[in-house]
């Protein structure tokens, strides 16, 4: 096996499947020489081991990972993957009120009015005999009195809804363990290491992808974009190589 990767182009790649089968030691070597035949090494583990966790996740190195069925290989993966702060949803509150109010009010007016007129008259007579005189007086009373009463009554309601979210911040895994376990059969979750920390991206390994319209056979990086001179000929070309057909001649003849 180290032969095999001493054996390799330099910046080649070499994928070992089944590396669970090989004790710590083979692949220490296996990497070191690898390493130093600048040769990329695609390690595939059936199981996440103790033993094989420390063979993953370098500095400039990714780890891929597939749908976990088993349930402590998922948390192991979730546990590589690490955690972060996060601020998730822990209170829903909803609370609703009413208020009612009455009232009753009465109101008693009583008002008394007395008057007092008084009034007084004399007078003298002369005449042929002696002079008479008389006089008189007069006094009048009056009274009223007015009782007004008055209720006043009163009601009101009022409904209050209230509702509230409560978010607090926890320190979580970054990926659950039930999301690895899962994932889609052609699915996977890439942590790559670089430069700039680590990053969790998905993707998928689905063969059929190749063969799909519009596919290119070089990765993005690699891809320029054609020139004007050359899409102009290849919309050229489609439109004589159209016009030139015997379908189209057949319709415009």
């Amino acid at each position: 096996m180290t032969q095999l990767v001493a054996d390799a182009p330099v910046a080649g790649t070499i994928v070992i499947a089944g590396a669970d089968l090989l004790d710590t030691g083979m692949r220490d070597d296996l990497q070191a020489e690898a390493r130093h035949r600048d040769v990329r090494l695609v390690w595939l583990f059936d199981h996440l081991q103790k033993e094989s966790l420390h063979q993953v996740g370098g500095s400039g190195t990714g780890v891929a990972f597939m749908e976990l069925g088993n349930h402590k290989d998922a948390v192991e993966a979730a546990e590589f993957i690490g955690r972060g702060h996060k601020y998730v949803l822990s209170q829903l509150t909803h609370s609703v009120g009413e208020t009612r109010s009455e009232g009753l009010s009465t109101t008693d007016s009583v008002t008394r009015t007395t008057s007092r007129t008084t009034g007084t008259n004399w007078g003298t007579t002369v005449g042929r005999g002696e002079p008479s005189h008389s006089n008189g007086g007069s006094q009048s009373f009056t009274g009223s009195r007015s009782v007004t009463r008055g209720r006043t009554r009163s009601e009101s309601v009022a409904h209050a809804t209230n509702d509230g979210t409560t978010e607090a911040r926890v320190y979580e895994f970054e990926v659950e363990p039930t999301t690895l376990q899962a994932l889609p059969s052609c699915g996977l979750l890439l942590v790559d290491n670089g430069p700039r920390g680590r990053r969790v991206v998905t993707a998928n390994c689905d063969s059929a992808i190749a063969s799909s319209p519009r596919v290119s056979a070089l990765p993005a990086e690699d891809v320029t974009e054609p020139s004007a001179t050359t899409q102009i000929d290849a919309v050229e070309g489609d439109v004589a190589h159209d016009w030139c057909s015997p379908a189209r001649r057949s319709a415009t003849s």
